[in-house]
């Protein structure tokens, strides 16, 4: 288990109004995400001495010890283990006479004085800005909630984020299942097991169903699909692609008397604020897949496109890097506010698919630089994923043998 980072999160207050920023969209960590400032306590500090630096150093404001003295303690939050990366994060509030002038470093993409109820109700709720739950409960003044057997979050205003523990890939052991819209959609329900399935049935007693969805044909994004589309009792939602090659791999014998409704490009699919929710077509990892985005893109739902953990496969028959590549050009292109994997938590802005889309770009030369020196696929194989368990070798492969015909059919080998 990896151990937390500790951090620190000050809720500066002046005069009613709470100070909140957006961090920037090219952070690695919570990219455009909305809260308070703060950062990683570093070795050898106190408290007060990492809010004190991270105060000058992203605001360029600066404290002193007769702050310290009205520094309240709010209370202390450990991101759970669904997310990659997990803080042991202390919030601290202090309130302060004169509002300061701010200059505002790299980290921060935006910062203003608002009325924190308001802004929950008016900016939150505009469902484009992702925010973690212990800070939207801080500006609202309510507890934290408890997870029962099955981890339930709202980053983003109007989508719900339920995550069962999945047969999906490691690193990843979840695969996110999402709930939003009217008619009210579930996208992607895939528990491992029996014992998981009752969980999430329990889970969604809260969550009247209307539909699902599914993004595409991969196992991991549909277990026990029959056994919840009955409980549920409503049809699936998905690209007449991603049917034929579930029925080609003999899944739709187990599946009879489910409704089907195929999905084509830009289809609307449900309404979510007022606002459509539309399909995209994005082939590559599967040539069967389907996004889902609002129609003023405050947020899209790019399935395995990229994945917050764990890195995408894209290779055997119904994969293709040539159409990968496309793929990530086509929603890079179109900018989402807010962006949603299957696997991992939301995330501001689309700069991880464009480092994504560099980074295949790399590996792409690399692959091609051995070819020219007459390199075996399997040399190839263990000079770029030296180090990498040998279960995921296979994975490796299917990658490097789809960036081979990409570039054969580029006539680039």
């Amino acid at each position: 288990m990896k151990k937390n980072i500790q951090a620190v999160s000050l809720v500066l207050i002046h005069q009613s109004q709470t100070l909140v920023i957006q961090r920037s969209l090219e952070l690695k960590v919570f990219p455009g995400y909305w809260g308070f400032p703060g950062g990683k306590i570093e070795k050898g500090e106190s408290h007060w001495q990492a809010i004190q630096r991270e105060i000058e150093e992203e605001l360029g404001l600066l404290l002193d010890d007769s702050d310290e003295k009205r520094l309240i303690y709010l209370k202390k939050f450990i991101t759970p283990d669904f997310n990659p990366y997990r803080f042991e994060t202390y919030f601290y509030q202090l309130e302060i006479d004169k509002k300061p002038e701010l200059k505002l470093n790299s980290e921060i993409a935006f910062a203003d004085w608002f009325d924190p109820i308001r802004f929950m109700h008016e900016e939150f709720a505009l469902g484009d800005k992702p925010m973690v739950p212990p800070v939207q409960n801080i500006l609202l003044g309510q507890e934290d909630k408890k997870f029962e057997a099955i981890p339930i979050v709202e980053m983003l205003s109007g989508v719900t984020q339920i995550m069962p523990l999945s047969n999906t890939v490691p690193p990843a052991t979840r695969t996110n299942a999402y709930y939003f819209g009217n008619p009210r959609t579930l996208v992607d329900p895939s528990p491992k097991d029996e014992e998981e399935l009752e969980n999430l049935k329990r889970s969604l007693k809260d969550y009247p169903v209307d539909q699902v969805f599914i993004t595409h044909h991969h196992g991991d994004h549909h277990q026990f699909l029959k056994e919840l589309v009955s409980f549920l009792n409503v049809p699936v939602l998905c690209s007449k692609l991603a049917y034929e090659l579930m029925e080609k791999k003999g899944r739709l014998e187990r599946w009879a008397g489910i409704t089907f409704k195929f999905i084509e490009d830009e289809e609307v699919i449900t309404i979510d604020q007022g606002k459509k929710v539309r399909a995209l077509s994005v082939p590559g990892h599967d040539k069967s897949q389907l996004a889902i985005y609002r129609e003023d893109l405050s947020w899209m739902i790019v399935g395995d496109l990229f994945q917050g953990i764990g890195t995408v496969v894209v290779g055997g028959i119904e994969g293709s890097m040539l159409e990968y590549f496309k793929s990530l050009k086509r929603v890079i292109l179109m900018n989402p506010k807010v962006i949603f994997p299957s696997h991992g938590i939301a995330l501001g802005g689309v700069e991880i698919l464009k480092k994504t889309l560099r980074h295949r770009e790399q590996r792409e030369e690399e692959i091609l630089e051995f070819k020219k020196q007459n390199k075996s696929n399997e040399e190839i194989l263990h000079l770029i994923y030296a180090g990498l368990p040998e279960k995921l070798l296979p994975f490796a492969m299917a990658n490097i043998e789809s960036h081979l015909e990409k570039l054969s059919i580029e006539g680039r080998v």
